[in-house]
């Protein structure tokens, strides 16, 4: 289970309120190099919307952009919404997701 970054800065509420936040919604990740913050940065978006919901942590964008990269990566959902933080007056809902890979990835992130 992965928590999402940056989630207050992209179409989090948007989805949500279009009812695409959903426990087993499917995702699209991808890899981007060009990144100013990180050149290893996997966004994260709905499938069938494109809404943008965030990154991967920094902390593990690198080894899924590999795994991405080489074919390995079979699906990604989501696999929790729940309550989060407060933001400019908005609430944030906090969002972790699964990848199901090839081959397991070595590294397992626990909910943040």
């Amino acid at each position: 289970m992965l928590p999402i970054r940056g989630i207050r800065y992209y179409d989090v509420i948007r989805a949500r309120d279009a009812g695409h936040l959903v426990v087993r919604a499917g995702l699209k990740l991808a890899c981007q190099p060009l990144n100013p913050h990180d050149p290893n940065a996997v966004s994260v978006s709905i499938s069938v919307s494109g809404e943008l919901l965030g990154y991967m942590p920094r902390e593990v964008a690198a080894e899924y952009g590999d795994a991405l990269r080489r074919g390995l990566v079979r699906q990604a959902r989501i696999h929790n919404v729940t309550r989060g933080g407060v933001w400019g007056g908005t609430r944030f809902p906090r969002v972790s997701i699964i990848v199901a890979a090839r081959r397991a990835l070595a590294r397992k992130v626990e909910n943040w």
